[in-house]
């Protein structure tokens, strides 16, 4: 692991500095528990993973140089890590735990899931709601006032990274939020999600600039 780790630039981007950019990082969300909904304010707290997934060429290796050795568990503090944040988080500061191990393979490929409280604000849903951009309005349903609606859209994206140097794609090309580890919540139920990528170019700048939003369309019982 030492000889690994000379060689790790861990404020460049890997492959930057060898005219590989950008980097293609995939990015995905599992959802766990809704640990808080306030209806008043429409402020929704979810405890999930945040999945990442990229190839760092300075994390490579012969598994015969290292008795067989193919796969590392790594402190992810060690290496490059996207800066990746909830650009609509009610909370300051990073929500990502520093201590969270990585998982590198020896052709470089690095995973790296750290849990996160996610607290945003949802966009209640009306009869007459037209503000459906994701594929998860395609779930039509009658709306009744004993069964409100929400569509809480989480935006992630690099905070200093554009699209030539770090491409943002969906982990694993998976469009929805993982729910398989998911913990029915007795007062709401989850009608759909949906994940997609959007690039953006400002009238200041050339590059584009990508986010993964994912979307979860909520209703109480």
């Amino acid at each position: 692991r030492r000889v690994l780790f000379r060689s790790i630039r861990r404020q460049m981007v890997p492959g930057q500095d060898q005219g590989q950019s950008p980097l293609k990082l995939g990015f995905g969300m599992t959802a766990i528990k809704i640990l808080d909904f306030n209806e008043e304010t429409d402020v929704i707290s979810l405890y999930g993973w945040n999945k990442m997934g990229w190839k760092d060429i300075n994390l490579q290796w012969d598994p015969k140089d290292y008795d067989g050795i193919s796969t590392l568990r790594m402190p992810s503090s060690l290496m490059w890590r996207p800066d990746m944040v909830l650009y609509n988080s009610l909370t300051l500061g990073s929500n990502q735990d520093e201590s969270v191990m990585a998982v590198v393979q020896s052709n470089g490929d690095v995973l790296f899931i750290p849990p996160a409280i996610s607290k945003i604000t949802c966009n209640p849903i009306s009869e007459d709601d037209e503000d459906d951009n994701d594929d998860s309005s395609k779930d039509h349903h009658h709306h009744d006032l004993n069964h409100p609606e929400w569509k809480c859209r989480f935006k992630f994206g690099s905070w200093v990274y554009d699209g030539e140097m770090v491409e943002l794609q969906l982990y694993g090309d998976e469009t929805k939020i993982d729910l398989s580890d998911f913990k029915k919540d007795k007062k709401y139920e989850v009608v759909s999600t949906n994940a997609k990528v959007n690039a953006k170019v400002y009238d200041c700048c050339p590059e584009k600039y990508y986010d993964v939003t994912m979307t979860m369309h909520i209703r109480r019982k």
